[in-house]
């Protein structure tokens, strides 16, 4: 195609359209553009990334661009002049208006002038728009709000404002004068101030609870301070009726307790003030009581805090008393009266009142009358009807059958522990109902109980017996841990204890209950035996008393240094030593229990810590035969080595052998005992060998369906064959054929076996010719070795010669090796085996 003449392609540029003019955009036009694709106008938009700029940048950077152009638009007088004689001489110029924000301020009520400074001051004229009364508006009242705070912005919508009251306001009882309706008066608020009252609103209901507890704080302030003043009054009296005569006194006494007691829910608790105020006089109890008995005198309730203190009191005042105090019985019946029948509390607060005010009349009714004397009328009626206030109905149906009888016999255990065992362990009640029972009549039961239950009950067997012993255990425990309400302090669990001790209930029978005790209380039971022992039958019982009390004070310190319970016995052990008491019964105890229900592990752990303490045991005929009796079953059984029995078999053999070089003198003086040892350890490592024989398949065919017994016979030649297979054998590598053969030469060393020309040469072609032929380093240490096994079987000239052929082959490897690395361009010294791990030999 032909190119067009010059004078088109001139002509052309003319006849284009001449170059667009530019078009200034106003800022507020292109902001008033942007904010119609804003996420706030257009919530179907989707979301951009972190990446992309939201709203915030856009209007962040639309006002850096208004700056800009208002920096390059020219001032209306002209460009200043650099120099200004103005601001060199200090002229005076107008400054320009300064905007500074003030978060907003919470509204307080103004305070009310002088005449004299309101006339010096007079209030400022208000915005016209502030006076103009609502259209709506029915009254012409404005509120201190309106008058202080005038609009700030005319354009946003109404607000309603209501006043709102507090929930410790409410519960104070505390008024505030109410604030004109939405209806009578609407104001407009600023949208910081709206967003502030938002922020308050939302936490209301944190306020809420704290103001709530600091008006329960303050009503209970109330109550102390309502009850200080009629207990002053009252101190007074007390000091006045200390001076009148004993005639006197009770009249005088009744009176002011009547008239200085407080009306409403304080008395109950006032009386109790009124009984710790009439005990420190030296008014007789029954003086006491019989101001308390009168009819206007109000009682707490039993289940409270404060009815718990009461009934606390009383007991006390009954036990230090010498007398019989004769209204006591009415006053426990009418805080019986005061027990609600609907509880609003607690299910277990509630109960441990009543437990604690039921063991308190029956304690008090046993003070007026003998064991086997019936009860009066009324304490049984009293007693029964606090019975079915007791959360638990059979609770009731026990004690009913314990008052009827008043003997704590075995069935009535049976019944309890039966109760407290199955499964539905919510529903216990056996340790409940110990705790209603007064603890003199429960320590007699427990000091009987052992004989009672193994020579009166026939119908049951010693196995039987005994898991009685463990749940009637472990229902006293839980009485004295978490049930018991008793302000003595009585541990059940220690009488129990010592109650078997007594009675010659050894610790192993109820072992099983022992050992799931902590530290404290475990080594705190077997003290209990210590004095029933043979072996401190010579010690004088007062120093087995002291060592028994002090040692169970320093138990404390080792509980609050969180002592293990293997160190606790160690330490138990080692303190008997100290104070020359045999310790070998004691030792025998814990053996015992530990071996029966923890392992041997446990018993070889006390005897290494008592080793490291350098403690020893007065005895150790009682380990020899604990020893020879453990040992009998592994001997007898047949020995499976792949299964869980024959794994622990084999640690209770390491553990025995542990024991043995712990105390040494324990096995010399019984030869028995070692041959035991010595035969069951051979046999064990025997059969580790046959085992990993068969897995390396090198065991001959002639013995691998024979049994253990007939192997031990013919072990020594077994042996022999089994290296010499191990030699021959190339599926695995010489290290391993080394180090299963090395394990052969131990058990043939160790159990004085004879070594054979056959095992020699296994020993020479494992050790020597197979690692060479491999082109492999072998040591000087290994020809040693070797050389002294074949030294004493083929003579000492074939031990020299076999040391001569092997340093000429390994010299040989050496310079192979290192030609190797010259020619391969390397320098320094060779190594056999990194050359031959690089594969370069």
């Amino acid at each position: 195609m032909r190119r067009p003449p010059i004078a088109c392609r001139r002509a052309a540029p003319s006849l284009a359209s001449a170059a667009p003019q530019h078009i200034w955009i106003d800022d507020d036009l292109l902001s008033r553009t942007l904010d119609r694709f804003f996420r706030r106008g257009c919530p179907h938009q989707r979301r951009y990334g972190s990446h992309v700029p939201g709203p915030l940048e856009a209007r962040r950077r639309a006002a850096k661009r208004r700056m800009t152009a208002q920096a390059h638009v020219s001032p209306a007088g002209g460009v200043p002049p650099p120099f200004s004689f103005g601001a060199l001489f200090g002229f005076r110029s107008s400054p320009q208006p300064c905007w500074r924000y003030e978060p907003p301020s919470i509204p307080k009520p103004p305070m009310p002038l002088s005449q004299s400074f309101q006339a010096q001051n007079p209030m400022p004229a208000l915005p016209p728009y502030t006076l103009l009364p609502d259209p709506n508006e029915t009254t012409s009242k404005s509120t201190p709000l309106e008058l202080l705070f005038p609009e700030a912005s005319p354009e946003l919508p109404k607000i309603e404002i209501k006043d709102e009251v507090t929930s410790a306001q409410r519960t104070l009882g505390i008024t505030t004068p109410s604030a004109p309706s939405a209806s009578s008066v609407k104001t407009r608020k600023s949208p910081l101030r709206i967003g502030k009252r938002k922020r308050i609103r939302d936490r209301n209901p944190t306020e809420q609870q704290e103001n709530e507890r600091h008006a329960q704080v303050e009503i209970s302030a109330g109550k102390v301070t309502d009850l200080e003043a009629p207990l002053k009054r009252l101190k007074l009296k007390i000091r006045t009726a200390d001076t009148l005569p004993d005639s006197r006194r009770f009249d005088f006494l009744n009176r002011a307790i009547q008239s200085c007691s407080p009306v409403g829910s304080h008395a109950g608790d006032f009386t109790l003030l009124v009984l710790q105020q009439l005990r420190q006089t030296q008014l007789s109890p029954n003086t006491i009581i019989s101001c308390l008995t009168a009819p206007n005198v109000a009682l707490p309730d039993p289940t409270t805090p404060k009815g718990l203190e009461l009934v606390r009191q009383l007991n006390d005042m009954a036990k230090n008393s010498s007398k019989v105090i004769r209204r006591m019985d009415r006053m426990y019946k009418d805080m019986v009266a005061m027990v609600p029948g609907n509880p609003k509390r607690s299910i277990s607060v509630r109960d441990v009142g009543l437990r604690m005010l039921y063991r308190a009349i029956w304690e008090n009714a046993l003070r007026s009358r003998s064991q086997d004397q019936a009860f009066e009328g009324s304490t049984m009626n009293t007693l029964l009807d606090l019975g079915h206030k007791f959360s638990n109905p059979q609770m009731h149906i026990y004690l009913i059958r314990i008052l009827h009888d008043r003997r704590l016999t075995i069935d009535q255990f049976d019944l309890l522990i039966r109760s407290s065992s199955g499964r539905h362990r919510r529903t216990t009640v056996g340790a409940p109902v110990l705790d209603c029972i007064p603890r003199t009549l429960l320590s007699a039961c427990l000091a009987s109980f052992p004989r009672y239950l193994f020579e009166e009950v026939k119908d049951r067997n010693h196995s039987q017996k005994f898991r009685l012993l463990e749940n009637w255990l472990r229902m006293l425990r839980v009485l004295d841990v978490r049930v018991s309400t008793a302000p003595e302090n009585i541990h059940l669990s220690t009488l129990a204890f010592k109650s078997l001790a007594a009675y010659g209930i050894p610790p192993t029978a109820i072992g099983r209950y022992l050992i799931s005790l902590q530290p404290y209380d475990l080594v705190s039971a077997l003290l209990n035996w210590l004095p029933h022992q043979k072996a401190v039958c010579g010690v004088p019982p007062k120093q087995i008393e002291d060592f028994v009390r002090s040692y169970r004070f320093s138990l404390e310190k080792d509980v609050e240094s969180h002592v293990s319970r293997n160190e606790m016995l160690a330490r138990l052990l080692a303190r008997m030593q100290q104070q020359a008491l045999p310790n070998h019964e004691m030792a025998n105890l814990i053996i015992q229990i530990f071996c029966q229900h923890k392992g041997i592990r446990m018993v070889l752990d006390v005897l290494r810590r008592l080793q490291r303490k350098g403690v020893g045991l007065s005895g150790t005929e009682f380990l020899r035969e604990f020893l020879g009796k453990a040992l009998e079953p592994i001997r007898e059984s047949p020995w499976i080595s792949t299964s869980v029995r024959g794994q622990n078999d084999a640690f209770t053999l390491h553990a025995y052998q542990s024991i043995r070089a712990l105390k040494p003198d324990v096995l010399d003086t019984n030869r028995k005992v070692d041959r035991i040892l010595t035969s069951l350890q051979s046999r064990w490592h025997f059969q580790y060998i046959i085992n990993s024989a068969r897995e390396a398949h090198v065991l001959p065919l002639l013995y691998r369906k024979m049994p253990l017994d007939l192997l031990m016979g013919s072990r020594t030649e077994l042996i022999h064959q089994i290296a010499y297979q191990y030699s021959l054998d190339r599926t695995r590598t010489s290290q391993e054929n080394w180090r299963s053969t090395y394990y052969l030469y131990k058990y043939l060393r160790d159990n004085k076996l004879p070594i054979g020309p056959l095992f020699t040469r296994a020993v020479m072609r494992m050790c020597i010719i197979q690692p060479l032929s491999e082109k492999r380093f072998v040591s000087a240490r290994r020809l040693t070795w070797v050389c002294r096994i074949i030294a004493p079987v083929e003579g000492v000239n074939v031990a020299k010669r076999i040391e001569h052929i092997f340093y000429i082959w390994r010299g040989d490897l050496i310079m192979h090796a290192k030609r190797t690395l010259h020619a391969s361009g390397g320098t320094g010294r060779a190594h056999v085996n990194t050359m031959k791990r690089l594969g370069l030999i």
